[in-house]
């Protein structure tokens, strides 16, 4: 019932709710024929809370000519992937920023991808993430990610030889002395706290 100033401001707002009713809407957007209507649909689509449109991102992006549009919707699944919202197990959530990977065209977005994916935390996720510590443009994205795999004790001692190995590449592969010292650490077991930021004067 509102006016058409009113709905191109809730729509988004749409996006962020989610479920059957606003989806149904957004739907009806992204495919209207008129650019600005496609657009208003696509701005409520990528800003969905959980990962239940995946699947109508991953066909969308697959088919996006417009620069724009791609940057918009690699965005999202690189965001809805690794989110802990019940939507997706871990195996499905790795599949997706498997296959997000694969549509991107630019390094600083597969370091995107490297950098997400530590939030699933699972071996298999190291063993995504592992093999892009030999790319250079790649590397320290990758090192982030198997740090931050590592700092959890539990999965890290489950699976201590793959850890350790990868863990032994991120001590010669990265330049940031913080990583180094955390892979060190949790190769000898122990535990590692984040600084505290100083405080203000």
């Amino acid at each position: 019932s509102a006016d058409e100033a009113s709905r191109d401001a809730l729509v988004p707002t749409l996006g962020r709710l989610g479920g059957d009713g606003a989806l149904a809407i957004v739907d009806t957007l992204v495919a209207n024929p008129d650019a600005v209507q496609r657009r208003l649909g696509l701005t409520a689509l990528v800003r969905w809370p959980d990962a239940t449109v995946s699947q109508r991102l991953l066909d969308l992006l697959s088919k996006a000519q417009d620069p724009a549009e791609r940057e918009m919707l690699l965005s999202a699944l690189i965001r809805i992937a690794p989110l802990p919202d019940n939507k997706l197990n871990d195996k499905q959530k790795l599949s997706l920023l498997q296959k997000t990977m694969t549509l991107c065209q630019r390094d600083a977005d597969r370091r995107r991808v490297l950098e997400r994916a530590n939030a699933i935390r699972t071996v298999d996720t190291l063993r995504f993430v592992e093999p892009y510590l030999d790319d250079p443009t790649l590397a320290e994205s990758a090192c982030l990610s198997v740090v931050e795999l590592a700092h959890h004790r539990t999965l890290r001692d489950a699976n201590k030889d793959e850890f350790t190995k990868a863990l032994d590449k991120v001590v010669t592969t990265t330049k940031n002395p913080e990583l180094v010292e955390r892979a060190e650490r949790y190769k000898q077991g122990q535990t590692w706290e984040r600084k505290k930021p100083a405080a203000k004067s």
